[in-house]
């Protein structure tokens, strides 16, 4: 399976905005990603911090305005916890690991997922900067 990796500048001062054409990696990065995590559309836009009718859009392709760079960075950790994971695990153990509750003192039994949710931005730092730890140690 192809994985997509954005390019952290797009969408940071100086860059050119995305628009429908230069962003569309982004969007097929997310809806890969919410199917190999299984996530449903709750988890999704809690962690993007997107409506339900912005996500409706993503989904279908069809959502014209430029994505905030707020979601370019938020998508973009996700796909950096994602790559972190398969590098640890390989196949497809990463898809299981966002969902199971783990007991790591960071997580205190909860999902990584619902981790993220409750903590937004700082605790999807978070476990990239676990996940990172775990693979260079």
């Amino acid at each position: 399976m192809e994985r997509f990796i954005c390019n952290p500048n797009l969408g940071k001062e100086g860059t050119q905005y995305l628009n429908k054409s230069n962003q569309n990696p982004i969007i097929t990065a997310i809806n890969q990603l919410v199917d190999q995590w299984n996530m449903n559309d709750m988890e999704i836009t809690a962690l993007l911090g997107l409506t339900h009718e912005t996500w409706a859009l993503i989904k279908i392709n069809d959502f014209i305005d430029p994505l905030s760079d707020d979601v370019i960075t938020r998508a973009e950790i996700l796909m950096r916890i994602d790559r972190d994971l398969e590098v640890i695990f390989g196949g497809n153990a990463e898809t299981r690991w966002v969902k199971l509750a783990n007991s790591s003192s960071l997580f205190n039994g909860e999902t990584p997922v619902n981790y993220m949710i409750k903590g937004g931005l700082p605790a999807m730092l978070a476990v990239r900067n676990y996940l990172e730890a775990v693979m260079y140690s």
